[in-house]
């Protein structure tokens, strides 16, 4: 273990290379360590999109296989550990973990167990979601595994006996003929058991993870560890919010005495020992150095990238003493397989040892349910506006509440109910929702619904309500009225965290500052009084206290309703009773209409509270700026609810644009308007004449004025606004 302190160089949240000691003693043997890194897997064995059916060039183990090769290849003295959140999240986890679950398959093995072990992993530490699926495919996969399984503060309810294995000491044997002992310590984050405790019927139950490590470290020391590494599915404790560092340590809703949810830098200040904590849980990339208030020591903390798309790389200098090794210097990376302009494709053995489990998840999500819609379902806007997806499955929810006969106490407050995006673009502009009209297949309905969440309901009251909602808010910047070039959407706030809830109408007002922004907030036209009553229905996460929302978290809310069944098998019964969806948001939600000082900004509130975004993935309208060509392209086709077909790029001219609405509206059957056309003298094309004509005849185009129309002139997102917004009204969608 370290007897040298480091020089602290890097603060948290800052990724740095870790600081030199010095030269070695010139007659001590000295060897490095490399430890590598993936946490927060979440199933993504194989790089492929199964709602989709197209290759995932994010990520993937299969991705993450290739560098660890790589790895092993070009260094001696490798070791290969996970963090946690491994064996849930994925269509093929799904599969294999709830659908058709090899827990009840004795002739084959656990998939992730099988994964790890093809590529020699040495140890890793349980996270909150391998608890997600129950018992049975909990330990279906500890079992099958033939690597550590660790977490040191998981016990029998009531209990002190640990239920699975605290550490483990490994014998690495280096390159030069020497052995170290390499002690592995374990610790999950405690913010399993509000969330997802009633999936293992409460059986098992946390300790304090500062208390766990605090007794183990001694007894790795004890057993003559030369170094020790923390596997830790728990974040640092802090976040950045609006560009400052909070605290983020907290569970909602849960006894005052109940541990923390993230407790890495409590750990490295406070407990002594340990070399390197290599952590999960938060998918936010970091490497820091941490110094320990006991020793004086630095530690080092590592989170590499979520979903196979990153690995951690740890490298330990030692050096031999009379008493065993020591670590000298610590430094760390992280390597992304999702760099842009050079993907890491993923390691073709490992994709054929894979090959048995992803052909039949393949199988399992073609097939389709008895079930189609009659429009396309979409996520696309939705930190922004309401949208049809989170309307249907708002509507699933309360359907599913109301006609439950399990429980009636649900149904005699008013029945709300809440849903967030799950694909919002985060992972890249393929990253939304797109389900196409026609016959729905299960791939659709994951795609609609990502997660395996448990439907519930809790009572809230309405000051909880507002609270719930301001809470939500957070999703947005606070804006100062201009021509829209500020983003809408705050990026250290992730999207699964915007809850919508339907049942109530609300107004936010993004130029107030947070807890203040829920500027209206109506049931049946009548305000929400602090002591009315509601049912919010809402998954089992959220119910717990996941993402510290008011009124939520096992110590505070009450459930009403909890049939222990999944969201998305409602969803698919409830298309199969409909037969045919036609699922239009409600816009129960909407932006107070002052956000925006420009000309256009009537045509732009009226587009975006009707469910019609023209911002960027980042919420900025920038309506003085020129239109994009591929988004008003495609702003068009779904606006308009066309097909038009058109290579374009870069800026997009007024006459293109002109073009192509006029190929939309003549698509739609709109024929020539009523109004005199115009005609412009700075236009000598036809086709451009032509097209002027009939849609200065709908009272579409004006003109720049004086008889101008300037068509080689970028359109400006402004007037892109303003056009949709009159076509679509011509239309009747608006």
């Amino acid at each position: 273990m370290k007897k040298l302190s480091l020089i602290l160089v890097a603060l948290m949240l800052i990724s740095a290379f870790g600081p030199t000691t010095g030269a070695f003693a010139a007659d001590n043997e000295t060897a490095e360590l490399v430890l590598l890194q993936t946490t927060d897997l979440h199933g993504y064995m194989v790089p492929y999109d199964y709602f989709s059916g197209s290759t995932n060039k994010k990520g993937s183990l299969a991705r993450v296989a290739t560098l660890i090769n790589q790895y092993r290849d070009e260094n001696d003295n490798v070791m290969l550990f996970d963090s946690g959140d491994t064996i849930q999240g994925s269509s093929l986890a799904y599969y294999w973990g709830v659908k058709n679950p090899t827990a009840d398959l004795p002739d084959v093995e656990n998939p992730f167990a099988y994964a790890l072990e093809y590529l020699d992993y040495d140890a890793m530490v349980l996270g909150n979601h391998e608890f997600q699926n129950g018992l049975e495919a909990l330990h279906d996969f500890v079992d099958d595994a033939d690597f550590p399984t660790l977490s040191c503060n998981t016990v029998y309810a009531g209990t002190e006996d640990l239920v699975f294995e605290p550490y483990a000491i490994l014998d690495k044997e280096l390159s030069n003929g020497e052995t170290i002992k390499v002690g592995v310590l374990g610790v999950t984050t405690p913010g399993w058991y509000p969330w997802y405790g009633s999936k293992i019927d409460y059986e098992y139950e946390p300790l304090d993870q500062v208390e766990a490590v605090e007794k183990y470290v001694p007894m790795l020391e004890a057993d003559g560890a030369d170094v020790i590494v923390l596997l830790s599915h728990s974040g640092l404790g802090y976040k950045m919010v609006n560009g400052e560092m909070v605290m983020d340590n907290r569970l909602a809703g849960v006894n005052e005495d109940f541990p923390v949810e993230n407790a890495v830098d409590q750990i490295a200040k406070t407990v002594p020992g340990i070399d390197v904590i290599m952590y999960g849980h938060t998918h936010t990339t970091n490497v820091a150095y941490i110094t320990n208030e006991v020793s004086g020591d630095d530690v080092l903390v590592v989170q590499g990238k979520q979903h196979g798309r990153g690995l951690s790389v740890t490298r330990l200098e030692l050096e031999k003493m009379s008493d065993g090794w020591d670590v000298v210097e610590a430094t760390a990376e992280t390597v992304n397989t999702d760099n842009k302009d050079a993907y890491v494709e993923p390691d073709a053995d490992f994709m054929e040892a894979m090959s048995f489990y992803h052909d039949a998840t393949v199988a399992y999500m073609e097939e389709n349910i008895a079930g189609a819609t009659d429009v396309e379902i979409t996520s696309r806007g939705s930190r922004i506006t309401d949208t049809n997806m989170i309307q249907l499955i708002t509507d699933v929810q309360t359907w599913a509440v109301e006609n439950s006969e399990l429980n009636t106490e649900a149904i005699e407050n008013p029945i709300l109910s809440m849903a967030a995006p799950f694909r919002y673009g985060a992972a890249g502009p393929d990253d939304y929702t797109d389900i196409p009209e026609g016959e729905i297949s299960l791939a659709g309905v994951g795609n609609i619904y990502l997660y395996d969440d448990i439907l519930v309901a809790i009572e809230i009251s309405g000051s909880d309500l507002k609270a719930y909602l301001e809470h939500a808010c957070q999703n947005f910047n606070q804006i100062v009225p201009g021509s829209g070039d500020m983003p809408l959407i705050n990026p250290d706030f992730e999207g699964y965290y915007f809850d919508q809830i339907d049942g109530v109408d609300y107004v936010i007002d993004v130029t107030r500052p947070l807890g203040d922004r829920i500027v209206s907030l109506t049931y049946n036209g009548s305000p929400v009084a602090a002591d009315d009553v509601f049912t919010l229905a809402m998954n089992n996460y959220r119910a717990g206290g996941g993402g510290n929302f008011p009124g939520t978290g096992s110590g505070q809310a009450t459930v009403l309703y909890d049939e222990g069944a999944e969201t998305r098998d409602f969803l698919s019964d409830y298309i199969m009773e409909k037969e045919v969806i036609m699922t239009e948001a409600d816009h129960n939600w909407t932006l107070a209409p002052n956000f925006l000082n420009h000309w256009a900004d009537d045509y732009v509130y009226d587009l975006l509270n009707n469910g019609f975004s023209t911002a960027d993935d980042e919420g900025t309208f920038d309506l003085n700026g020129s239109a994009d060509a591929a988004r008003y392209l495609d702003n068009l086709n779904r606006f308009l609810d066309v097909e038009i077909m058109a290579e374009v790029s870069g800026e997009i001219e007024r006459d293109d644009a002109i073009a192509l609405l006029a190929d939309a509206l003549e698509a739609r059957g709109l024929a020539m308007g009523d109004n005199a056309p115009i005609v412009f003298s700075d236009v000598s094309d036809a086709d451009t004449a032509e097209d002027l004509a009939y849609l200065t005849s709908l009272g579409l185009i004006s003109g720049t004025g004086d008889s101008q129309f300037a068509p080689n002139r970028p359109m400006n997102n402004a007037e892109m606004n303003v056009i949709f917004a009159k076509a679509m009204t011509l239309l009747d969608i608006l």
